[in-house]
């Protein structure tokens, strides 16, 4: 595994129905990695975090 040089904190982007939005997320990522982006935190420092669940 590499050291990742750039680390973006990612929103998660969620629809109407409060659910997560897989699609936008995957554009995203794909517009962050282009961009130059080659890790990611997820559901943490952007606060979206604790309503997260896990049925």
């Amino acid at each position: 595994m590499q050291k990742a040089e750039l680390i973006t904190a990612i929103v998660t982007p969620f629809n109407d129905r409060d659910e997560i939005d897989y699609g936008v997320m995957q554009r995203l990522v794909d517009h962050l990695i282009a961009e130059g982006t080659d890790g990611f935190v997820v559901g943490a420092t952007t606060g979206e975090g604790p309503t997260l669940s896990h049925p």
